[in-house]
């Protein structure tokens, strides 16, 4: 029923035939998983085999490993100083399984702001095309007394619309993709508040960074004088 009620009892561990080891539970252990993330939980029996000892399993306080290892090799030196001490770090091992999640999590980094990169720099030459082709418009807006910032405004938020079409098919293909990446792995984090909160982020961004970009090239041509884009009508 519980942990501590199973401490003492005794399993029987079946080999071949009928023959069968007594096997007594000398504690319980929390469930821990020592494979990789897209395998589920499973059972361990940890058996105390004196004869299968080959290793030393040591904890330290990360901060303290010079010590932790010179006092390793005096009291494996006092020990088996015939035989060559061979250290391997937990840590270690754990990075080589998960190597491969770090990978594509790091490809997926990096393409994504290959693409952020290559839309910022399209959407900045769109703006600054516009905003040359419109520049006759802001100086009669100008003339007719629109300030700076509305025509900033005005600029600006008509690149807004676009970008917002993006997000209305952006976001679900990224929950989607985000689904489909998540369902890899055997324990998946939750869908919580804050999850939802990174795509509502990431619209925001996208929407500030498409008003920074194209509010440079809008502000430039607010600024421009209307008897230079005028003077030859």
């Amino acid at each position: 029923e519980t942990p501590d009620k199973a401490i003492g009892q005794t399993i029987y561990q079946y080999t071949s035939g009928e023959e069968s080891s007594p096997l007594v539970i000398a504690g319980v252990a929390e469930d821990a998983n020592f494979l990789a993330f897209h395998n589920k939980l499973k059972p361990f029996i940890y058996r105390v085999e004196p004869s299968q000892f080959s290793n030393i399993l040591i904890k330290y306080d990360p901060a303290q490993q010079a010590q932790a290892d010179a006092g390793v090799e005096t009291a494996w030196n006092q020990v088996l100083p015939e035989f060559p001490i061979l250290k391997s770090s937990l840590d270690a091992a754990f990075d080589d399984v998960f190597a491969i999640f770090s990978g594509i999590s790091n490809a997926l980094l990096g393409f994504s702001l290959m693409a952020l990169l290559i839309a910022t720099i399209g959407l900045f030459g769109l703006s600054a095309f516009m905003a040359e082709r419109r520049i006759r418009e802001v100086g009669i807006r100008k003339t007719f007394g629109a300030s700076t910032s509305r025509i900033v405004r005005l600029l600006t938020f008509q690149f807004s619309r676009p970008v917002i079409w993006a997000l209305v098919f952006a976001l679900p293909a990224a929950y989607f993709a985000q689904n489909e990446l998540l369902s890899f792995f055997a324990d998946p984090i939750s869908e919580e508040i804050s999850f939802y909160l990174v795509f509502l982020f990431g619209g925001v961004f996208s929407l500030l960074l498409a008003w920074v970009t194209v509010g440079a090239n809008a502000y430039r041509a607010a600024n421009s004088k209307p008897v230079d884009s005028l003077h030859y009508e």
